[in-house]
């Protein structure tokens, strides 16, 4: 007997692009969507999880259009932010 297994997506990858929204108030950033090779992907900060620099950083990089580069981690559909650093 053969058993066919569906092709696993991947679940962890990198993105560098530039940060075209930010959603939350001043000091606690919920989500942040970057552009990356004409695709725009929504990211989620891990609760507790320390990064390179403070989220709110950035809105600096939303203004300027510096890109970011984000390391992360497919959960529940959700892509979630292992690590993030100015690109």
């Amino acid at each position: 007997m053969i058993a066919l297994l569906p092709a696993c997506a991947s679940t962890t990858g990198r993105t560098t692009g530039v940060v075209v929204e930010v959603e939350g108030t001043l000091g606690d950033v919920e989500a942040f969507t970057v552009l990356a090779d004409g695709e725009e992907t929504t990211f989620l900060p891990i609760d507790g999880q320390e990064y390179e620099f403070p989220l709110d950083h950035l809105r600096d990089h939303l203004r300027s259009g510096e890109p970011v580069i984000v390391d992360w981690e497919l959960r529940d559909e959700e892509r979630y932010v292992l690590a993030i650093t100015d690109g």
